[in-house]
């Protein structure tokens, strides 16, 4: 489980976002305050990410990157390119999948979720194949790994801590339950929970391709964080 704190990292705020992102079925002036605080609430923590994490994490993909042979390095982009593509099929089919919740389309949810299904599936093959890499450079990995700890901590603390000030300052808004808020950021999603945890998080450092998890302007970005 050696992995376990790069994956959270790159995923906390990632999680947080979408988990923010969602929209508010009421019709009411409530609703339109809610979600202008959850937007505040990402442009805080994206702030963050790219000031005080991304720098950090890009550092060590590229001590992974320089660790590996040429061939694997290429093999390692050739599955980090598959990899977004999924992230942004996903992407794109959870936000057709929440409009046919909205409209309580039954034939379009199921049509949707067998879609996603099939993604999974697509995600796992990737995944089959990127292991032989991660075991050839289990000990970069780890190394990298036991780097990042303390880091890791720092930077948990601090998330939550922009999570909390947010919340206070927005208390007169009905809002989310805290602790449902904080717990949905940092447990494992549960999307493609048939994956093993230990395999799943290596693979979602090893498939991180140096991108922003999210899109300037767009509120609604880093809403897959199992498909990195």
């Amino acid at each position: 489980m050696y992995m376990k704190s790069i994956a959270i990292t790159l995923f906390f705020f990632s999680a947080l976002s979408f988990c923010t992102a969602q929209g508010d079925r009421s019709d009411s002036s409530a609703k339109v305050a809610k979600e202008s605080a959850r937007a505040e609430l990402r442009e805080r923590l994206q702030k963050w990410a790219r000031s005080s994490v991304f720098p950090t994490i890009a550092e060590w993909k590229e001590k992974l990157d320089g660790a590996l042979l040429s061939e694997d390095l290429q093999t390692l982009n050739k599955l980090r390119s598959q990899a977004t593509q999924l992230r942004g099929k996903v992407r794109e089919q959870l936000q057709e999948l929440s409009q046919a919740w909205k409209s309580e389309d039954e034939a379009s949810i199921r049509q949707h979720r067998t879609a996603l299904s099939q993604t999974r599936k697509a995600w796992l093959d990737i995944v089959d194949e990127l292991e032989p890499l991660a075991f050839r450079y289990r000990a970069n990995l780890k190394e990298i790994a036991t780097e990042a700890k303390p880091m890791v901590q720092k930077w948990r603390k601090e998330g939550k801590a922009i999570v909390l000030q947010w919340y206070e300052e927005y208390s007169d808004i009905p809002n989310d339950d805290l602790r449902k808020l904080l717990n949905r950021s940092t447990l494992p999603n549960k999307w493609f929970g048939g994956t093993d945890l230990k395999r799943k998080r290596v693979a979602q450092f090893m498939l991180w391709d140096g991108g922003i998890l999210f899109e300037e302007g767009d509120t609604r970005q880093s809403d897959t964080p199992d498909l990195h």
